[in-house]
């Protein structure tokens, strides 16, 4: 006709919505897949986080009832470590606040720095009455309570 070259037909492309470009298909292909792999992980952390929480919460509340009755071992405890009857209910006050406070994710944070503060407190009663064994019979519970914060409340939304 008027001399152009005719051009071969290419196959034609699928098509694909107007807003969604190849690199966003594959990124989001990318995240999914990411996702699903890290699922049972995170699925593993929070399990881990809330089975870590329990037994810390339940072992403070238990240790907080007992200085706030003044049970003989906590009683005969800190009466060593020169600690006053009214000094030991307002630590098993606190401890007790702590291991409830835990429990909720609002208060998480207040609850477990209480729980590790006093943990804290007694560890070095302990080591100022040059007691070693007693300091190192509270390290495994003060590293509990490090590790439950490290870990984080299991419901809270981060």
């Amino acid at each position: 006709m008027l001399g152009l070259p005719i051009e071969p037909s290419r196959p034609a492309r699928p098509s694909r919505p107007a807003n969604v470009c190849a690199r966003s298909i594959s990124l989001r292909g990318l995240y999914y897949r990411i996702l699903a792999f890290l699922s049972p992980m995170a699925l593993f952390l929070k399990l881990l986080a809330g089975a870590l929480l329990l037994v810390s919460a339940m072992l403070s509340a238990r240790q907080g009832w007992a200085m706030l009755h003044g049970q003989p071992p906590a009683l005969e405890l800190l009466q060593r470590l020169g600690v006053s009857r009214p000094g030991q209910v307002a630590l098993g006050a606190v401890v007790l606040l702590g291991a409830v406070l835990t429990l909720l994710p609002a208060t998480f944070w207040v609850g477990g720095y209480a729980s590790a503060a006093c943990i804290l407190l007694i560890l070095s009663l302990q080591l100022t009455h040059r007691n070693l064994p007693g300091a190192v019979g509270e390290l495994p519970f003060l590293l509990l309570a490090l590790v439950v914060l490290y870990l984080g409340h299991p419901l809270a939304r981060h």
